[in-house]
């Protein structure tokens, strides 16, 4: 279900630099999994696995994101593929974070 939401939504996701879109996609999906961690306690642990390794994992795209990296060297635009491996390795783990502490507020209140 993530794989195809994510296919889904990729195109509505115009911006001029291409790898733009797959880097939030992987944003969005780190900021899920990270609140379904910070909620883990109040979750059935097959619905954690579901929601964090199968949605999110098939949402987000470390293979997509990869290949544009390659990509972008192959095609000599070297400042862009560094670029896009900073921002994506930083992104996602801020998400992460964020999303943790957004899930464990979330579950104290319940």
């Amino acid at each position: 279900m993530g794989a195809v939401l994510r296919e889904l939504v990729l195109p509505l996701m115009l911006h001029p630099v291409l790898w733009v879109p797959v880097l939030f996609i992987n944003a969005i999906g780190s900021f899920i999994i990270g609140i379904v961690y910070g909620v883990e306690q109040k979750l059935h642990p097959r619905l954690k696995d579901f929601y964090a390794i199968g949605f999110c994992g098939g949402f987000s795209t470390f293979s997509h994101f990869t290949y544009q990296t390659v990509h972008l060297m192959e095609s000599g635009i070297f400042m862009s593929a560094i670029l896009n491996v900073f921002l994506s390795i930083s992104l996602v783990i801020i998400a992460v974070v964020v999303g943790m502490k957004l899930g464990k507020l979330i579950a104290s209140r319940k």
